[in-house]
């Protein structure tokens, strides 16, 4: 997949990718599959997102909670819930294999697009995924973005981690704890 990159008026040659400089050309994985370089497209098409971002999964999991809502008649917000936790355990059947459950975890956030740093103890997400909507409506969608990961976390270790709400303007506001037992 060759995706633009829109910095071709600051450095037409280069771009930037995280904490690095990206040449013409080549492959990144930023949050995902890994992208071709092509800055000649930039011009009239679309940016990659540095951070990674992910609007396309937020948006088809909003839309789909709220067909769930006209369909059943249940309130919208408990219909989004519902729908961002069982995203977040399908995302979470992805995390087999070796590691311990915060290890696991953090492969699946990292394809997400979360960039996890692990502590002995907990993972905080370094990118949100779905920042703009956040900087807008802060209690709905960090909300439903809890609602996922918690998801996530039931899936790829059951009873050993607690997805909390912890917010800090530096990060995504859910980290991901050991639970104490």
């Amino acid at each position: 997949r060759v995706v633009p990159v829109l910095d071709a008026q600051r450095r037409p040659e280069r771009a930037v990718a995280g904490e690095r400089d990206v040449t013409r050309g080549e492959h990144v994985r930023v949050g995902g599959p890994q992208v071709l370089v092509d800055h000649d497209a930039a011009v009239d098409a679309q940016a990659v997102s540095l951070p990674a971002r992910g609007y396309e999964l937020v948006g088809r999991l909003f839309a789909a909670g709220v067909a769930s809502s006209e369909r059943t008649g249940e309130p919208v917000r408990h219909c989004l819930e519902r729908t961002f936790a069982a995203a977040g355990r399908a995302h979470g059947r992805e995390a087999p294999g070796p590691g311990d459950a915060l290890e696991r975890t953090a492969r699946v956030l990292a394809n997400l697009g979360y960039e996890p740093h692990r502590a002995p103890d907990r993972l905080e997400l370094a990118n949100c995924p779905f920042h703009a909507l956040a900087q807008d409506e802060a209690e709905l969608v960090c909300g439903l973005n809890h609602c996922f990961v918690s998801g996530l976390t039931e899936e790829t270790a059951p009873g050993e981690l607690d997805a909390r709400l912890e917010p800090d303007p530096q990060r995504c506001c859910v980290v991901v704890h050991r639970t104490s037992g």
